[in-house]
C-alpha cells in the first residue's frame, strides 16, 4: 500500500492534474476513476455539500456520497452546523479508531503525540558476583551441608576474635572513602573553572541580567544575537498573519450576512458564500481555488450558492508588527464589543513557551468587524490560529469564533 497527495481541478468539466506524488498523472486520474481503464479505481469521499456540476464530474468513479448524521441520532440544535463540520463530526462518530484521540480545538490534521513519563522507572540492575565471591559462597554453602549432614555445630567465634575482624574491616574502608572525596572534589571543581571560563567568553553575567551574547563565527564577522526563548516561532507568526489578513480581506470586500460558513485555519480556508452575481473570491484573496462549484438556489434560479476552497500559502514577508498585548486585546474588547463572550483551555507546552488557547465569541455583524480588526493589530504574544463564521442567509444572525493562542510570560 502506499499514500499519495496532489490536486484535481476540474475546468468546463475536464479533469487535470495540478500537483501529484505519482510517477505519471495518468495514474492518478485512472485511479481517481477520471480515466476510462479496466483498472479498478479507489472509493472517492468528499466531506463537503458538490453542486450537479461537480457529481456529474465524479460519475464515472467510485464516488460515495457522504450524508451527514446518517443512522445517528441527534439532537435538533445539532443538525443547524455546517454541511461540512456535520461531515466530519460524523466521521469522528462512526469511525472505529481506537488508537487515537481526536482535539477539536487545534487545526486538523493529524498530529504525533510523544508521552514521556514524569518519573521513569530505572531499573536496578542485578548485583555481579565475581569468581572470588562465588568460592566463598559454594565454600559457605559446602560447610552447611556437612554441618547437617553431621548434627554438630561449629564452634562461635571469641569476642576478641571478632572486635579485631571489625577493626581491620573500618580500617580498610576509611582509605577508600577519603579517595573517593578527593576524586569528587577534583571534578567538581574541574567543572566549575570550565564553566566561569565559558561565561566570560559569551559576555554573559553570572546572575542573568544580560540579555545578549556574543558568538563568533570563524571566517565571519561577529554577530550579535538575542537571546530570548519567549518568542515564538516564525512558522506560528508567518500563520496568524496569513489568518487575519484572509478575515479583513474577505469581510471588508464582500457583505458578511450572505456567508453562510466560512471556516480559516493556517493552511486551508473553505466558505460557502450566497449571490446572485459572482463574488470573486479568487479575485479578493489573490489565490487560485482548490474546489470551486457553484448551483442555483430558488424557484427563478436567479440567487446562486457559491463554495470555494482555498490552500493558504506561507507568506514569504510579514507585515508590520501590532501594537496590542494580551492586556491591551482584553481591554479593546471590553470597550468595544456588546456581545462576547470568552472561554479558556488548558494551557499548551512546548519546550521553550507555554500557551493559553483562548475562544472568543462574537456575535453580530458589528461586533463581528470591530473584532477582526482589533486581532489583526495585535502583536506577536498573541497568535490568531482559526478563525470560524456560522450563519444563515436568508435569516442572518452571524457567529464567528476567533481561536488564539496567548504566549504566557
Amino acid at each position: 500500500n502506499r499514500f499519495g497527495m496532489g490536486t484535481v481541478v476540474f475546468s468546463g468539466g475536464v479533469p487535470r492534474v495540478t500537483s501529484t506524488t505519482d510517477f505519471d498523472e495518468n495514474d492518478t486520474l485512472i485511479s481517481l476513476g477520471l480515466e476510462n481503464s479496466n483498472t479498478k479505481g479507489i472509493p472517492i469521499y468528499c466531506p463537503q455539500k458538490l453542486g450537479r456540476q461537480a457529481k456529474n464530474a465524479w460519475e464515472l468513479s467510485d464516488f460515495r456520497i457522504s450524508v451527514p448524521f446518517e443512522n445517528i441520532q441527534v439532537d435538533n440544535a445539532v443538525k443547524n452546523l455546517p454541511y461540512y463540520e456535520s461531515n466530519i463530526f460524523t466521521q469522528l462518530i462512526t469511525s472505529k479508531a481506537i488508537n487515537c484521540s481526536f482535539n477539536i480545538f487545534n487545526n486538523e490534521g493529524i498530529t504525533e503525540f510523544l508521552y514521556e513519563e514524569v518519573y521513569p522507572h530505572i531499573d536496578e540492575p542485578e548485583p555481579v558476583i565475581d569468581g572470588s565471591e562465588q568460592k566463598i559462597n559454594d565454600q559457605n554453602e559446602e560447610k552447611e551441608d556437612v554441618n547437617i549432614g553431621t548434627n554438630k555445630k561449629l564452634p562461635k567465634p571469641s569476642i576478641d576474635e571478632e572486635v579485631g575482624e571489625n577493626n581491620k574491616k573500618i580500617l580498610t574502608d576509611k582509605p577508600i572513602i577519603e579517595t573517593a572525596v578527593a576524586i569528587l572534589f577534583i571534578v567538581l571543581s574541574f567543572i566549575g573553572f570550565n564553566y566561569l571560563e565559558l561565561q566570560e567568553r559569551i559576555n554573559n553575567n553570572i546572575f542573568g541580567v544580560s540579555d545578549k551574547f556574543i558568538i563568533e563565527i570563524p571566517g565571519k564577522d561577529s554577530l550579535l544575537v538575542a537571546s530570548n526563548k519567549n518568542e515564538p516561532s516564525l512558522d506560528l507568526i508567518k500563520e496568524s498573519k496569513a489568518i487575519s489578513q484572509s478575515i479583513l480581506k474577505l469581510l471588508t470586500e464582500t457583505d458578511l450576512n450572505r456567508y453562510n460558513g466560512l471556516t480559516i485555519t493556517k493552511s486551508f480556508l473553505s466558505l460557502e458564500y450566497v449571490s446572485g452575481t459572482n463574488p470573486n473570491i479568487e479575485n479578493i484573496l489573490g489565490l487560485e481555488p482548490s474546489s470551486f462549484t457553484v448551483e442555483a438556489t430558488g424557484r427563478d434560479s436567479t440567487i446562486f450558492l457559491w463554495y470555494y476552497s482555498f490552500e493558504l500559502p506561507v507568506l514569504n514577508e510579514l507585515s508590520t508588527d501590532g501594537v496590542l498585548n494580551k492586556m491591551d486585546l482584553m481591554v479593546q474588547l471590553d470597550t468595544t464589543l456588546t456581545d462576547y463572550n470568552l472561554k479558556y483551555f488548558e494551557q499548551v507546552y512546548t519546550q521553550n513557551q507555554i500557551y493559553g488557547p483562548l475562544l472568543i465569541w462574537v456575535r453580530g455583524k458589528a461586533d463581528i468587524l470591530q473584532a477582526s480588526a482589533i486581532i489583526s493589530n495585535l502583536n506577536n504574544s498573541v497568535l490568531l490560529r482559526k478563525f470560524v463564521l456560522f450563519n444563515k442567509s436568508d435569516k442572518p444572525s452571524p457567529r464567528a469564533g476567533f481561536y488564539v493562542s496567548i504566549l504566557e510570560d
